[in-house]
C-alpha cells in the first residue's frame, strides 16, 4: 500500500528505513536507561534486529589511566548493556566498541551497518550537564543521514501516547510526515499535525497539508488533528506537544528566516522539550532507498 503523498516513500519502504536499529550507549545507566527502554520497544514492533555502540576516549591528560585500563572498562560497560537490553526484553545483533570522539565513532557505525534508526539518549539534569550530552546527539543529528530518535533522561515517556508532527509544507516536510506517520501507526497513537504559519512562510500551502494529512491517515490508521496557528514554529509546536509523553517529529532544518533570524527548529526543541524527539534530516529520500 503506497502513502498517498507525491516524492513519499511507500508504507514498506518507511518500514525498511528503521532496519536495523542503533542503540548509542553511554554505558551511564542513567543516561540510557530511557533511550534503551525506546530502542527495544521499536525493534521489537518492526521485527528489526537491533545494534548497539560504545565509544570511549583515551587521554593524555596527567594521572589519567592507560588506554588499555580504558578500553576495558568500556569493552565491561557494553557487556553490561547487551545485558540489560536482554533483561527487558530485547534481542541484540550486534554490539561495537569505538574509540574516539563519540558522535564521529556512532555515526561511522552507523554508516558500515546501514542503519536506518539511530536511537541516544539527552540528559535531563542540570544544565552544565545537559549540555555537554546533548552537544553530542546534536552532533550526530547534524551528521546523520538518516532519522536520529532522541530520549531525554529522566521519568519514562515512552512508550509516547501521542506524536506531533511539524510540517512547513516543503518538499522536506514529506519525508517528516511519512516518519511521523509510521511512527504513529507502529505505536497506534493519535496524531497531531501542526502546519505553523509565520516569519517567512506566512502563507501554506492547503493541499499539501491536506495531502500530508491523507498520507498519515493512511500510515497511522486515523486521521490526524490539523493545527495552522500562526507564530514561531517552535512555541506553537510546544504547545501542541505539551505532555511530556509525546514524540516530536520535526525536520533536520526549518527551511527560511522565522520571525527575522535563522532558527534550527530541532536544535531548539531538543532542548527545550521534556519528551522524545524524533529529527528527520533531509536526505531520507536516499536513506530509503536500499
Amino acid at each position: 500500500m503506497r502513502a498517498k503523498c507525491a516524492g513519499c516513500a511507500t508504507v514498506n519502504d518507511a518500514t525498511e528505513a528503521l532496519r536495523p536499529i542503533l542503540l548509542a550507549t553511554s554505558g551511564d545507566d542513567d543516561d540510557v536507561a530511557a533511550a534503551r527502554v525506546a530502542a527495544v520497544d521499536v525493534a521489537g514492533r518492526s521485527s528489526a534486529p537491533l545494534h548497539l555502540v560504545l565509544v570511549w576516549q583515551a587521554s593524555t591528560a596527567p594521572g589519567s589511566l592507560p588506554a588499555a585500563v580504558l578500553a576495558g572498562g568500556a569493552a565491561a560497560k557494553l557487556e553490561d548493556e547487551v545485558r540489560a537490553v536482554v533483561d527487558i526484553g530485547g534481542t541484540v545483533s550486534g554490539s561495537h566498541l569505538r574509540r574516539g570522539f563519540r558522535a564521529k565513532q556512532i555515526l561511522a557505525v552507523a554508516g558500515e551497518l546501514r542503519a536506518r534508526l539511530i536511537v541516544t539518549g539527552a540528559h535531563g539534569g542540570g544544565a552544565v550537564f545537559r549540555f555537554l550530552h546533548d552537544s553530542v546527539s546534536e552532533a550526530v543529528i547534524r551528521g546523520s543521514g538518516f532519522p536520529v530518535l532522541v530520549i531525554r533522561s529522566g521519568p519514562p515517556a515512552w512508550p509516547p501516547r501521542h506524536v506531533v508532527i511539524g510540517d512547513n509544507a516543503s518538499q522536506d516536510s514529506d519525508r517528516v510526515v511519512v516518519a511521523g506517520g509510521w511512527f504513529a501507526g507502529l505505536l497506534g497513537v493519535p496524531v497531531r499535525l501542526v502546519a505553523v504559519r509565520g516569519g517567512n512562510n506566512p502563507a501554506l500551502s492547503a493541499s499539501v497539508i491536506a495531502r500530508h494529512a491523507r498520507t498519515i491517515a493512511e500510515m497511522a490508521g486515523a486521521a490526524p488533528d490539523v493545527l495552522t496557528p500562526d507564530g514561531d514554529p517552535v512555541d506553537r509546536i510546544l504547545e501542541a506537544a505539551a505532555e511530556r509523553d509525546t514524540l516530536v517529529v520535526v525536520g533536520h532544518r526549518w527551511p527560511g528566516r522565522i520571525e527575522a533570524w535563522e532558527k534550527r527548529v530541532s536544535t531548539s526543541l531538543l532542548h527545550e522539550h521534556q519528551g522524545p524527539s524524533l529529527i528527520v534530516p533531509r536526505p531520507l529520500s536516499a536513506a530509503l532507498r536500499d
